[in-house]
């Protein structure tokens, strides 16, 4: 079994594993360079960083996750706790990793599999696809080679460059990446979608990794922003939606949609967040 078969199980049986109370909120969620594997809701609620670990649990492998929890607390503006599931662990390295505010799971291959097996999971399944429906799917900036965010937008319109100044002025838990090509936005620390000034003429897009429900479909679909896909290597369909910098309302409607995914990602990580630090 590896560590992609045991996020599977776990995130389709995560209170069975961790108890009830528990909630899976994003997957494979883009931090620094890195993934995390699981974000989960904790029964009070907070949001807590999930690590799965095949084998037996080294001292890396404590650091990474804290790391991971560290830097999600930045961007997120909330506490951010942290986890590691192994297949084992010693005594020694589990007061390692609790002294450092990790806490610290462990469960066999064996038990995992039998897990897998009481919640219905197939083979086929196992060599599926990861993510679960409704959560979120975090991701990286995507960027090869960075530029100056003020060089990107020099060659956006001005109701772009508008747009980029009204939310980073705004709410301050929104973060932006510029390529050659495209401009990233992130919001708590949770990749939004971006603008693409190349393609088409320019366009506005959402990832696919925010939109969780038919509700939110229609939000893009209200604010003029459609549904569009590219197949790359393998069986992998890329999806997102994109809203054409055509029109007068291209802009407005572009923040409209923005804003109300970043609710979406304010319910998944929680309310607990001052007001104030969501937006000026």
């Amino acid at each position: 079994m590896n560590e992609r078969q045991m996020e599977i199980i776990v995130s389709r049986g995560i209170d069975r594993v961790l108890g009830g109370g528990h909630e899976l909120k994003a997957q494979q969620v883009g931090v620094g360079g890195w993934r995390l594997d699981l974000l989960v809701s904790r029964p009070d609620g907070t949001p807590m960083v999930v690590e799965l670990k095949k084998g037996r649990l080294a001292k890396n492998h404590v650091e990474q996750v804290r790391s991971y929890a560290t830097a999600l607390s930045k961007d997120a503006r909330t506490k951010v706790t942290a986890m590691v599931i192994a297949n084992e662990a010693s005594h020694r390295m589990v007061e390692f990793a609790e002294e450092g505010g990790v806490r610290v799971k462990t469960i066999s291959e064996r038990r995992l599999g039998e897990l897998g097996k009481q919640i219905g999971l197939s083979e086929s399944d196992l060599l599926g696809d990861r993510r679960k429906h409704g959560v979120l799917y975090g991701g990286g900036t995507g960027l090869r080679t960075t530029v100056p965010l003020q060089e990107a937008l020099a060659g956006c319109p001005k109701q772009i460059r508008r747009l980029v100044q009204s939310l980073r002025a705004n709410f301050i838990c929104s973060r932006f990446s510029a390529g050659t090509s495209q401009i990233v936005l992130h919001y708590r620390g949770i990749k939004v979608g971006g603008l693409n000034r190349r393609e088409r003429g320019g366009h506005t897009y959402v990832s696919t990794g925010v939109v969780l429900s038919a509700e939110h479909e229609v939000a893009l679909h209200d604010n003029r922003f459609f549904r569009s896909s590219r197949s790359t290597t393998g069986k992998h369909e890329h999806i997102w939606w994109e809203r054409q910098w055509i029109g007068d309302e291209y802009a407005c409607q572009s923040k409209k949609a923005f804003r109300f995914f970043f609710n979406v990602i304010d319910d998944v990580l929680g309310s607990d967040l001052d007001l104030d630090a969501r937006a000026r």
